[in-house]
């Protein structure tokens, strides 16, 4: 793998951009519930390939450092192997697909919320990764664990897909939770504010939540059933706020325009989670969809609907039933901004990432110091896949409007070469042995990140 430098930038430059960044988060502190991620699971009878689908733009920082890592399964603890996509420091970004094929990611969703404790975060994703055999399961897991232990951020939906079927599941701060099944004909779109709406917990197989959701939710003011008639979850524990924000409003209202080619009528307060969508989807629907970037607003910083200035990471995970699940989960993963970049193939039974994909040669040490050894990440690690993607996106900020038109061009050239080569690349992977298979699709992950160097 070739090894790059990193363009040089003088000290008045690094201050100029220090500043400029503090404030921008000054800037970015009234949209901070607007733009902390955005997802959209679809069914297996509602895309192209029979495959369940489930997109997602990681919303976090402008100054972070996305890592990859194969994380092994440890047979004495009895724990799964799974991809790590890692963001240093903090708690609520990483993402996973484990070696069952069950993948988890979050958007921030605030909540009304502020009497009860909690003592989880991080961890929720994590024990997901590495206890969870089916989507089904990891719902089982979220649930024990914020009842056992509590939920420690204000609010919170976490997606968990697998090759069968998708879920979200909707955490408060505290002890509540619910959680429900994506039918197979249909799609869900999550912004940031909640979106399950009404809730049957007798109905096992597609939801799942809190017993006292209801008797909670009216013992603190939040539904008045002689009021408010049928319960709502997103109404009753939804923070208000988050459903006024015209960036909330725009984001979801945009994409559920795309999905459903312009005939969604939508409404806030009316609006149904799940839709029925035009056509059946495919990775280009969703990966499109992703990348739909608003315009400037004034501020200069482009923050406008699903891909924005805080997008570190996009990712779309594209479940197959009917392959080996090492060949048949994928997660297309485009580092930075995907209205600038392009998607690599990380196929499930990929054995090894480029040396510059990580940080750290080893997960173990990645874990080590996941919450005590990050920020500064230019200097510690001047070798990196991801300075690529950032380097490209100051360059393009500096004039957004005259300049994506020519990345876009370029960016669209490779991704058509990436996406021509999964056909015949998998037919050649199912009639390997598992070991060649492993080395033929490290190999190719490995041409293509060369590619969107």
């Amino acid at each position: 793998m070739r090894k790059f430098g990193v363009r040089n930038i003088t000290d008045m430059k690094r201050k100029l951009i220090f500043a400029a960044a503090i404030l921008f988060a000054v800037s970015m502190k009234a949209f901070g519930q607007e733009y902390n991620c955005f997802s959209i699971i679809a069914g297996r009878l509602a895309t192209a390939d029979g495959s369940v689908l489930f997109a997602h733009n990681e919303d976090d920082s402008v100054h972070e450092m996305m890592n990859v890592y194969n994380v092994p399964s440890d047979p004495v603890a009895g724990t799964a192997a799974y991809k790590w996509v890692e963001f240093p420091g903090l708690k609520a970004a990483d993402c996973f697909m484990n070696e069952y094929g069950v993948c988890v990611c979050s958007d921030n969703c605030g909540s009304r919320e502020d009497c009860e404790p909690g003592e989880w975060l991080y961890e929720i994703r994590t024990v997901v990764a590495r206890q969870a055999h089916s989507a089904r399961e990891a719902v089982d897991i979220i649930g024990r664990a914020v009842e056992e232990h509590g939920y420690k951020d204000a609010g919170r939906s976490y997606m968990v897909a697998d090759q069968s079927e998708g879920w979200i599941v909707s955490l408060v701060k505290g002890h509540h939770w619910v959680a429900m099944r994506v039918p197979d004909d249909k799609a869900l779109v999550i912004p940031n504010y909640h979106v399950i709406d009404r809730v049957d917990l007798s109905d096992k197989d597609n939801f799942a939540g809190s017993a006292d959701l209801v008797e909670y939710a009216a013992a603190r003011g939040w539904y008045d059933p002689a009021k408010d008639g049928e319960f709502s979850f997103r109404k009753a524990y939804g923070k208000p706020s988050t459903y006024t924000s015209a960036h909330n409003i725009d984001r979801h209202r945009d994409v559920l325009a795309a999905l459903t080619d312009g005939t969604y009528k939508y409404d806030v307060e009316t609006f149904e989670p799940m839709i029925t969508l035009a056509h059946k989807l495919t990775v280009k629907d969703l990966t499109a969809a992703l990348s739909i970037h608003g315009q400037d607003d004034g501020s200069g910083k482009h923050m406008g609907n699903v891909c924005v200035d805080k997008t570190v990471v996009s990712l779309v995970f594209q479940l197959r039933k009917d392959m080996p699940r090492e060949v048949g989960c994928l997660m297309w993963m485009c580092p930075g901004r995907p209205c600038a970049e392009a998607y690599l193939p990380v196929y499930l039974g990929v054995s090894e990432f480029p040396s510059d994909f990580a940080r750290f040669d080893n997960a173990a040490e990645a874990m080590e110091k996941h919450f005590s050894y990050y920020g500064h990440f230019r200097e510690r690690h001047p070798v990196s896949f991801y300075w690529y993607q950032a380097d490209r996106w100051e360059a393009l900020s500096e004039d957004y409007a005259g300049r994506i038109a020519d990345r876009q061009k370029a960016r669209d050239a490779v991704q058509a070469k990436i996406y021509a080569a999964q056909a015949p690349l998998e037919k050649k992977l199912m009639k390997m042995s598992p070991e060649k298979a492993a080395k033929k699709m490290s190999a190719h992950l490995a041409k293509c990140a060369d590619m969107v160097r």
